[in-house]
């Protein structure tokens, strides 16, 4: 029996097609690797423990802005300007949070499948928490994200080198995002 994906109707008011959430079956690993690569909280045990080689540094570049479709006509406008290493190492993501307070993807994309299942993952924390699970899971950056990002607002989040981050902070921070945040990644890359 072959299974079939429903195709989302476009919005009444723009005509795109809907946004798509979070693929159940990828969530597991997509947030394992979020996690795993997000800077740890003070006292975690990933704190302290050294690295065995340095990957190579990336960081989460994320910028919220007013409106719900906002992030994406941002994104569009941008995109052609924004850095895409050849080697793969890079992703961007837009979203956003409707008035209810869901959480939903309009864009997605990244130069490999482990960069793409990372931000997937970051994306997944930023949304309801699940009830009997650990308040505020992820990091401070996630919390600080978490915040920024009200409800009737989008982000456009990138994985980019480390060189790159101040570069794609700056052109997204000129299109009037309301917040900018870039963070360093932890055990990212390679």
């Amino acid at each position: 029996m072959m299974r079939r994906e429903a195709i989302p109707r476009p919005c009444a008011t723009t005509g795109r097609p809907r946004a798509r959430a979070l693929g159940r079956a990828a969530l597991p690993l997509a947030l394992a690797a979020a996690l795993a690569a997000l800077p740890a909280r003070p006292g975690d045990a990933r704190a302290q423990a050294p690295p065995d080689s340095a990957p190579p540094a990336e960081r989460l570049v994320s910028a919220v802005y007013d409106g719900e479709n906002t992030a994406l006509a941002v994104y569009e406008q941008v995109k052609p300007g924004l850095p895409q290493p050849a080697d793969g190492r890079w992703a961007y993501a837009v979203v956003s949070k409707d008035r209810g307070g869901q959480l939903a993807f309009h864009a997605r994309e990244g130069g490999d499948l482990g960069h793409t299942a990372l931000l997937s993952g970051i994306v997944a924390l930023l949304g309801p928490q699940a009830a009997g699970g650990p308040p505020n899971a992820g990091s401070p950056v996630v919390d600080s994200l978490r915040t920024a990002l009200a409800p009737g607002t989008s982000a456009v989040l990138g994985i980019v080198p480390e060189g790159s981050a101040d570069g794609v902070a700056a052109t997204l921070k000129q299109a009037r995002a309301r917040s900018v945040l870039s963070a360093r990644l932890t055990g990212a890359g390679g």
